[in-house]
This record gives structure tokens, sequence and C-alpha cells, in this order.
């Protein structure tokens, strides 16, 4: 969740970083797994899933480091 907090506009997890050490469909069900607890948003840019975090997880994430 720290490279998702670290990015500022939705992410493609098609362009996940390097290492990140997932394969795209274990982030795919990550990213799904934290949908169903509200703590990402999918939003849909141009017929493509992008995921972010909402503010409030976002400051929290960056200030826990």
């Amino acid at each position: 969740m720290g490279w998702l907090a670290n990015t500022p506009e939705p992410a493609d997890i098609s362009k996940i970083p390097e290492n990140l050490q997932l394969s795209p469909p274990e982030l795919l069900k990550v990213m799904q797994s934290l949908g169903r607890r509200s703590l990402v948003e999918t939003v849909k840019q141009n017929g493509r899933s992008h995921f972010t975090i909402a503010p409030v997880i976002r400051e929290y994430i960056t200030n826990k480091k």
C-alpha cells in the first residue's frame, strides 16, 4: 500500500514497480481484497480499472513511515 499511497494519480496495476515482487494476478487479488475493506477505491479511466487510496488512508500511510 505504500507504493499506492505515494502515487498521486490513480494507479494502473499493469505498471507496477519491479521491486513490488507480486505478479499482476496477485496484485489484482490484493487490490480487490483491499477494495472490499474500503481501503482502496477503483476508478475507471479509458475503460481500464485504476486504483487509488482515500486521502485519509493515504495520509495515515505516509505519516507512518
